[in-house]
């Protein structure tokens, strides 16, 4: 993505970039947050699905 704003889980910054694939935007928010959290985790262990 072309932006670089902190997420607060509001996912504006990702609505601000699609804002014509509210479905598609949510999904990409909420894969974000996870990939995000699985690169913080101390597993190492994508678990997807």
């Amino acid at each position: 993505m072309g932006v670089s704003l902190p997420d607060q889980g509001t996912g504006e910054a990702v609505k601000v970039v699609s804002p014509e694939h509210p479905s598609w935007t949510e999904e990409r928010r909420v894969l974000g947050r996870t990939v995000y959290e699985i690169a913080h985790s101390a597993t190492g262990v994508p678990r997807l699905g």
